[in-house]
């Protein structure tokens, strides 16, 4: 169903909260990761890269396959549409603090992705993690909103998964 699934991080704890889920997915759908980070500068781009090469490394005795890339940009949004452009992932999983709050880059990457994105919303307490049971999953297909379910049987410990679409 996903061939490659790529998942954009910025190097903070929060942005690392989609790794479990993509490796869920990636497990189920036997696919490729692509761990994906945009830097402002060429100076951050080797530790960047570091960073995304360490963590590729904790996944290496998996059943699926990592990679990673890194690009130099500002736009973090529109840089993550056009790696889907690329072809660098049929989906995207991400994570936010603001699931459907205006002005977040998830919210941009949903509006200009052509392929679905998994959002997990970052939680802000310890409570709000045990409470925090659900998955976003928004996109649009040829100009219609469409929402499709993903189940992996015993894979996603988190529990249920609620899909939303305001496209």
């Amino acid at each position: 169903m996903f061939d490659r699934i790529l998942v954009p991080l910025d190097g903070t704890t929060e942005s690392a909260i989609a790794l479990p889920v993509a490796c869920a997915l990636a497990q189920a759908y036997h696919s490729q990761l692509v761990l994906f980070r945009i830097v402002d500068t060429t100076a951050k781009r080797y530790d960047a890269k570091n960073d995304l090469e360490r963590i590729a490394g904790e996944y290496a005795s998996s059943a699926f396959p990592v990679s990673s890339e890194v690009w130099i940009a500002s736009d973090v949004a529109a840089q993550i549409a056009w790696a889907v452009a690329e072809g660098l992932g049929d989906l995207v999983v991400m994570a936010s603090r603001r699931c459907g709050g205006a002005g977040s880059v998830a919210d941009s990457v949903v509006a200009r992705s052509r392929v679905p994105v998994l959002v997990v919303p970052i939680a802000e307490s310890p409570a709000d993690r045990i409470e925090t049971r659900a998955l976003a999953l928004t996109t649009a297909v040829e100009g219609a909103a469409w929402v499709r379910g993903i189940h992996a049987p015993g894979a996603l410990s988190a529990g249920p998964v609620r899909l939303v679409s305001d496209v």
